[in-house]
């Protein structure tokens, strides 16, 4: 895990909890990170990986930065964890209707955030 992967994590829980929007959220975790640039160096140990990438696939679709498209299309597509998104290829989720390469690159876009990517990706 990587120092951006703990603040799209920080970004995520803000903007869940008091914020009300995702922009600011994400004003408010990029103060945060460069705060702590100048502070420390994050290095957390690797055993700590596991469990939040655990945590990160079990999260709703819901929560990515995704259009409105997409998340219909995932429900559709009885999709509803960001590991059943994970599983999936490019090339697979073109295959559903209603989903086409606008919606792709957004969907790798939010997967990106989180230190996420389709499978063969």
């Amino acid at each position: 895990m990587n120092r951006w992967d703990h603040f799209a994590g920080i970004a995520l829980r803000v903007y869940l909890e008091k914020y009300s929007t995702k922009q600011d959220a994400m004003d408010v975790t990029a103060l945060a990170a460069a705060v702590a640039d100048r502070m420390i160096e994050l290095s957390p140990p690797d055993s700590e990986s596991a469990p939040v990438e655990k945590e990160k696939l079990d999260w709703p679709v819901g929560q990515l930065d995704i259009s409105k498209r997409a998340y219909r299309c995932f429900k559709h597509n009885d999709i509803e964890t960001v590991g059943d998104l994970v599983r999936y290829s490019p090339r697979g989720l073109l295959r559903f209707q209603h989903f086409g390469r606008t919606s792709l690159r957004d969907v790798k876009r939010a997967l990106a955030v989180f230190g996420l990517s389709l499978k063969g990706n």
